[in-house]
């Protein structure tokens, strides 16, 4: 019986032949198991397979291929990059365009302008707006305070002190917690997973999401949590005026009143800071408390 490894060479070879690549190179393997490749297309230029054949890790691609296809139908395509997508003995694959560095690596490269890539993300929003007749906003709060409870349960079961923020969670309401019209929302939206390109914002990775449309201020919260805080990515901080300009304007074009603005930004902090916090605890304990007493702050504040 082949190894994974030879398992693996034949799906690529045939993979390499029905899209005419070539160089495959190995570049990563996830944590599900799914491997990561690096190739050239047929004039050059470099795109990435990822591919794998264990539950975990089709599971993975399948949750990949389902966002892309939710974000399109949202309103916001124009984030996503280049894919195909097949199967091969076995093998689930996506073949995607290669974006080289993304939003962290290029800021720490000194190659990243973040007022531009900031006013691409808001472009890229605005687009998608319209009227939010299905209750998008809504759910995706609910979603959002889900995931949110999610983390902070699993850090006070690692021995965290995350009393408060779950006993915020369980009174916050949402009641005028959001306008009458909605826009794409994309979870994970980190600096890992956001490329800038042309004057372009791109997204990789996507979660599996209930919905794929709602509150996207949790978007902007969550990337300028990471990138002024727990990151602290050169230039950042720098980009104060327009972060703010970007949380203004879409306040602004949402609906949003400075309480349903302020909501959905500091649920989205919360949840970044306690999914941080809970994947830094072994390593970093007392930060890792030091974060998720940021989300807990954040969350006491909308009572």
């Amino acid at each position: 019986m082949m190894n994974i490894d030879s398992k693996i060479y034949k799906a690529l070879a045939e993979i390499a032949i029905i899209h005419e690549l070539s160089d495959v190179e190995t570049m990563s393997c996830g944590h599900t198991g799914a491997f990561i490749y690096r190739c050239k297309d047929r004039i050059g230029g470099s795109k990435v397979i990822k591919i794998g054949s264990e539950p975990l890790a089709r599971k993975e691609i399948q949750n990949n291929i389902a966002g892309y296809r939710g974000i399109a139908s949202a309103g916001a395509a124009d984030i996503i990059p280049y894919y195909v997508h097949g199967e091969v003995d076995d093998f689930l694959y996506l073949l995607l365009t290669d974006l080289g560095n993304n939003v962290s690596e290029s800021s720490k490269a000194g190659t990243l302008d973040f007022t531009s890539a900031l006013a691409s993300m808001h472009t890229l929003f605005r687009k998608s707006i319209s009227a939010d007749i299905e209750n998008f906003n809504q759910r995706s709060l609910q979603y959002v305070a889900e995931e949110t409870k999610k983390y902070f349960t699993m850090a006070l079961h690692k021995g965290m002190n995350a009393q408060a923020g779950l006993r915020a969670l369980n009174k916050i309401s949402f009641e005028g917690a959001y306008g009458d019209r909605s826009a794409c929302f994309i979870a994970d939206f980190t600096p890992d997973n956001l490329f800038f390109k042309n004057n372009n914002i791109l997204f990789i990775d996507p979660w599996e999401q209930p919905v794929y449309r709602g509150a996207c201020m949790i978007n902007i919260s969550q990337f300028k949590t990471l990138s002024t805080v727990i990151y602290d990515l050169p230039g950042s901080l720098k980009a104060a005026s327009a972060y703010a300009e970007v949380e203004d304007g879409l306040g602004e074009e949402l609906g949003l009143s400075d309480y349903s603005r302020t909501f959905q930004l500091n649920l989205g902090a919360s949840l970044q800071y306690g999914l941080s916090a809970y994947n830094r605890f072994d390593t970093e304990p007392e930060y890792a408390q030091h974060l998720l007493n940021k989300g807990m702050m954040m969350l006491t504040d909308l009572l």
